[in-house]
């Protein structure tokens, strides 16, 4: 019987709650059932929301797991001896808890409306990578900077949903982003 450390990261579009526990006397691998209500019971908030665990693997890359199985993989591949587990609202609440005073402007160019134009947006334009490229009129949700100046992350299901390369790599969005490296206009 052993113990193993569990670090659970509630990651929300306001801020990131980091809460840390011991699963106590597990025989060859801890409960899932046991880890998700330990997390359940240090985040009520989320009880009755859309919600999956994820961990962060080798390669850095996010690994949803919703099973025994995919725990014990999680908990094999542990190096620094403490399991980080992410917590990840599903879209809903995401939604609901972006700022509301962000403007969706259906007029603006933000949007890829074709292939062709979507293809354009993923293009780099080698003459002017020095200065980085700024998305004017296109604001982040996360952090509201307004205009996004570098890489933009566009989401592909939300509408007008874009994220500046800061917040890209700070939260979880549930949905596929796509990273857009030239301005539209």
């Amino acid at each position: 019987m052993s113990d193993v450390k569990v670090k659970a990261v509630l990651q929300t579009t306001a801020k990131e709650e980091i809460r840390r526990f011991t699963i106590h006397n597990y025989a060859s691998f801890p409960s899932y059932k046991t880890l998700k209500e330990t997390i359940l019971n240090l985040y009520p908030e989320i009880n009755n929301k859309q919600y999956s665990f994820h961990w962060k693997d080798e390669d850095g890359d996010f690994v949803t797991f919703s099973s025994q199985e995919e725990f014990n993989e999680a908990f094999e591949l542990i190096t620094s001896g403490v399991l980080k587990v992410y917590i990840k609202l599903g879209d809903e609440q995401l939604n609901s808890a972006l700022p509301k005073n962000i403007p969706d402007k259906k007029a603006d160019n933000s949007n890829p409306s074709s292939v062709s134009e979507l293809m354009e947006l993923i293009s780099l334009d080698p003459l002017n990578i020095s200065d980085p490229p700024v998305h004017a009129g296109v604001k982040c949700r996360i952090c509201l900077k307004c205009p996004i100046k570098g890489d933009r992350f566009n989401c592909l299901v939300c509408y007008n949903f874009n994220e500046c390369s800061e917040c890209e790599e700070a939260f979880l969005h549930p949905h596929t982003l796509l990273r857009i490296q030239t301005p539209l206009h």
